[in-house]
C-alpha cells in the first residue's frame, strides 16, 4: 500500500514537472522542446490516471 502511494506521488510529481516545463517553453522560442515537454507531460498524466484506476 505504501509503495503504491509513493509511486502515485512520483507519477504526479513528474506530470507537474513536465507541465511546468511546457509552460516555460511555451513562452520561449524553443517550440520543439515545448512539444516534447508537453507530450511527456501528457504521458505522465495518463500513466497517473491509469495507475489510479488499477487500484
Amino acid at each position: 500500500m505504501i509503495e503504491k502511494k509513493a509511486l502515485s506521488v512520483t507519477g504526479l510529481f513528474f506530470a507537474l514537472t513536465f507541465f511546468a516545463l511546457t509552460m516555460l517553453f511555451r513562452h520561449g522560442a524553443n517550440h520543439d522542446i515545448s512539444q516534447a515537454a508537453e507530450a511527456l507531460g501528457h504521458i505522465g498524466i495518463e500513466t497517473q490516471l491509469e495507475f489510479r484506476d488499477s487500484t
